[in-house]
């Protein structure tokens, strides 16, 4: 494995893609493996992942049927896009009801996640009648692969930042994982509670910020 610091945020070199390159591994008898340092050095950034999702997506859908539903991600996308390209998003894509972007630093995602919610609320965007549209997320920052493809990021702390914003995380919270909390400045930190959560069977201190 190269050194994390080799990394930096950087175009990616993407004349093909890393599926291409690995698939040309296995027809070839190469094993990857043993060009992981090759792969590293073409396709991967160090950055901040941020992973956003939908709440009440299953019960809205339910009771009101899937163009009420797309309607309201419709607005949230309106919202988001803007303010994901004002903090320098690095990539970004939209999948179904969930953002995933990557960005220079974890304050950059932080401030989109906490831009998204107010817009939100600011626009009053209503999931049911009395009741706000919220999201709920994830934030990770470590090495990550970036392939050519729509929404293709691959990297540990990719893997934690979906579990947190996809599964862990409840309306308007926002988990960050040690290292993205540690990668911000101690005078710079969203006041948070630090927790102990089950992920991939360890046990991992996360972060948690209402927003």
């Amino acid at each position: 494995m190269i050194e994390p610091s080799a990394l930096g945020v950087k175009e990616v070199v993407m004349d093909r893609s890393l599926m291409a390159w690995l698939d040309d591994y296995r027809r070839q008898g190469i094993d990857a493996v043993a060009r992981e340092d090759e792969l590293w050095q073409r396709f991967g950034r160090r950055c901040a992942t941020l992973v956003l999702d939908s709440s009440g997506f299953t019960k809205s859908t339910a009771a009101h049927g899937m163009i009420y539903f797309l309607s309201k991600i419709a607005a949230l996308r309106s919202i988001a896009e803007p303010i994901i390209q004002q903090h320098g998003a690095v990539r970004y894509a939209f999948e179904a009801d969930n953002i995933i972007g990557l960005f220079p630093t974890v304050l950059d995602a932080y401030a989109v996640a906490q831009g998204i919610t107010d817009g939100l609320r600011q626009q009053r965007v209503m999931l049911e009648e009395g009741e706000l549209f919220h999201v709920c997320g994830g934030i990770g920052y470590g090495d990550i692969l970036v392939d050519r493809g729509f929404g293709e990021f691959y990297g540990f702390e990719m893997n934690l930042a979906s579990k947190l914003g996809e599964d862990i995380s409840g309306p308007d919270e926002l988990y960050f994982t040690s290292a993205a909390y540690d990668a911000m400045g101690a005078d710079e930190r969203p006041a948070c509670e630090a927790v102990q959560l089950e992920i991939a069977g360890q046990q991992r201190r996360c972060y948690l910020l209402n927003m």
